[in-house]
């Protein structure tokens, strides 16, 4: 019987491989490819292909699907690799070895809201002085944090690490593989309720990525505004931004022209300088994820002007924030379809609604918010309610709901204004027969509704 292979001689051969990938969708020649398992898929029985496909080696964690393979064909059978322990625990002992050679310096970031856009940020401020990796896309999880690690290179001088949560004791658990020495949390809201339980566990759960830094001497930056985050540093050194707590620098957000783009100013708090940034984001709500990225960028050695320099060419993607062209049809549309959670889909319309809508008829399409389990009646609920606090000053206003919590309520809340549909699905088969004109529209709602399907057809 085949021994299983030592981890140190596997992470050899990820030095030899170009790189490593889990899913045969995405594979890349010459990779190491890891076969996972979970609840409903088992990545062994992809083993072989990914190997046919161009792979270097698989590991696998099931002798059999070794010894399926034709004895004749030696060579394949020598490219797969046996490690018993499995291909999850390989992924993060392989993380570890990787972690442990870089001389980098990792920033990680966490939090309800902003996350993925303040990490976007502070890349792109840093990358302007610095070789810089940051996590790709929305990679925060127990694959994606590991999968971003072994993607650093020694000529990385900084890494910027997103961290998600879905219970308590993950950000431990990544803040373990991930080893920061300085970290943010953006913010504290409610979102994966029926993982966290409650408020407090939410608390509970992004105040992880604190008690490492403490544990291990690192830093943090905070909003100084944010009291449920001051009261869980604890004695964490900290460079505050905003607030009253000698913040390094302190911002406000500056009145819009017609594009409706987010511009603050900023002032220096150690040399009594103040400065003006225009952004291609939307929303005062991205005021603090701004200013935590201008504040990282001034503790690291860069100056005012390459900062703005580098927040003003950021151009928002993957689907934050967006402000799109305007449409063939007249319309206005921002694409903030990613994520949503009942505290970011709060300040999402409280934003939509300081906009000037230039004449345009106010129109909005929202989509359910995913994982708030005994919660989540009330807060599509009270999403419901906060439009409706609005109706009496946009009496044309038409909101479009889609998925099965919003639709629950038709029957209490359908009206004129409010119109809902099972499924992103249903509603994308009304607006392919009713097209939207002339209106300023806002698509929120989370990623698993596809909403931005609904975009192309505004």
């Amino acid at each position: 019987m085949r021994q299983s292979a030592d981890i140190n001689h596997i992470y050899d051969l990820l030095l030899q491989s170009d790189g490593i990938c889990t899913d045969t969708r995405h594979l890349r020649p010459d990779s190491l490819f890891v076969s996972l398992r979970g609840a409903h898929f088992d990545g062994n029985r992809f083993a072989v292909d990914a190997l046919k496909q161009g792979c270097k080696y698989a590991l696998v964690d099931d002798l059999s699907y070794i010894d399926a393979v034709e004895e004749a064909d030696a060579d394949l059978q020598e490219r797969l690799i046996y490690y018993r322990d499995g291909g999850f625990e390989a992924l993060h002992e392989l993380a570890l070895l990787h972690r442990a050679k870089s001389e980098a310096t990792f920033i990680a970031i966490t939090g309800t809201n902003g996350k993925t856009t303040t990490k976007e940020l502070v890349a792109a401020v840093l990358s302007a002085k610095y070789r810089v990796h940051a996590t790709q896309g929305n990679y925060n999880n127990e694959i994606g944090v590991p999968l971003t690690l072994l993607q650093v290179r020694p000529e990385h001088q900084f890494v910027i690490v997103e961290l998600g949560a879905s219970h308590i004791g993950d950000i431990a658990s990544l803040c373990k593989l991930a080893q920061p020495q300085y970290g943010i949390i953006t913010n504290v809201g409610r979102a994966h309720l029926s993982g966290f339980g409650t408020p407090e566990g939410v608390v509970k759960a992004k105040s992880e990525l604190y008690a490492y830094l403490r544990e291990h001497d690192g830093q943090a930056f905070c909003n100084g505004e944010d009291k449920t985050l001051i009261s869980n540093l604890n004695g964490l050194p900290t460079v505050y931004y905003n607030g009253t707590a000698s913040p390094r620098i302190t911002g406000s957000v500056l009145p819009t022209d017609e594009s409706g783009l987010l511009k603050i100013e900023w002032r220096d708090q150690e040399t009594g300088e103040s400065y003006q940034l225009a952004t291609k984001l939307v929303g005062d709500y991205n005021l603090n994820n701004i200013l935590a990225a201008i504040t990282v960028g001034l503790h690291f050695g860069l100056d005012p002007k390459t900062i703005n320099e580098a927040l003003t060419n950021y151009q928002p993607h993957n689907e934050r924030s967006q402000v799109l062209p305007p449409t063939a049809q007249g319309n206005r549309v921002i694409l903030d379809c990613y994520n949503a959670n009942p505290s970011s889909m709060e300040v999402a319309l409280s934003s939509y609604f300081t906009m000037d809508s230039q004449g345009l008829n106010r129109m909005l399409i929202l989509g359910d918010m995913n994982e708030l389990g005994d919660a989540a009646e009330s807060e599509h609920i009270t999403v419901i309610r906060q439009i409706r606090s609005y109706l009496l000053r946009y009496p044309k206003m038409v909101t479009y709901f889609c998925g099965a919590n919003f639709f629950a309520l038709q029957a209490r809340y359908g009206s004129e204004h409010f119109i809902f549909f099972p499924s992103a699905t249903a509603l994308k088969q009304y607006f392919t027969r009713h097209q939207p004109q002339h209106s300023f529209i806002l698509i929120k709602g989370s990623n698993s509704h596809h909403l931005s399907s609904i975009a192309e057809l505004c």
